[in-house]
């Protein structure tokens, strides 16, 4: 793997820094803008739409910042969507189906004539994707800038963590993420097919 150059270095730093802003406005939109309207024009759904959009803006442009810091060699961008980067790949279909959800019923979901276990779901699938990314992006993240949260708790306890289990461990756990997320993706769809109101 390529490491980018000096030059580039600030380039990848500043780019980073700007998508992972988004992808923080993005969650803060989900979060401040979900109160329902009678009229269905705006609501949760307009809020899921525009915050999951930004944020998958910023997951492909991450993506794109990572690939050009693997040197834009075919045989490191093929490795990583293969490998250490599946579980950004799965975690961008899981935000297109939840947009899909979010379009296909935005009257209902706005005006809140669907099930409240819904936005329960909705709130907590939201909060299992910050995480998650938080978790997928540790190993870009460190590239970048050398900064890790398990390089911060291998100072603080004075236990050395190796590279190879780190990986592991992250790739586990991004794993179990995806899962529970497209689970709860799942109960979500059911949710608004078979158990939405008329009004």
């Amino acid at each position: 793997m390529a490491i980018p150059s000096v030059d580039n270095n600030d380039e990848v730093k500043f780019n980073l820094s700007i998508f992972s802003g988004f992808i923080l406005i993005g969650f803060v939109i989900i979060a401040l803008f979900s109160s329902l309207s009678e009229d269905g024009s705006s609501g949760p759904a307009s809020s899921a739409l525009w915050g999951y959009s930004l944020i998958l803006f910023s997951l492909v442009g991450i993506i794109f910042v990572k690939i050009k810091m693997t040197g834009d060699k075919n045989g490191d961008v093929l490795s990583y969507i293969i490998g250490k980067g599946m579980p950004i790949f799965l975690l961008l279909f899981n935000i297109l189906w939840l947009i899909s959800l979010n379009i296909s019923y935005f009257e209902d979901i706005n005006k809140g004539i669907v099930s409240k276990d819904f936005y329960e779901y909705s709130m907590l699938n939201t909060i299992l994707i910050f995480v998650q990314i938080l978790i997928s992006l540790e190993i870009i993240m460190e590239e970048a800038f050398g900064y890790s949260i398990s390089k911060v708790v291998a100072d603080s306890t004075g236990n050395e963590i190796k590279e190879t289990q780190k990986n592991t461990v992250i790739m586990v756990v991004s794993f179990i993420f995806i899962i529970t997320n497209f689970v709860l993706s799942g109960i979500q769809q059911v949710t608004l097919d078979y158990f939405t109101t008329d009004g």
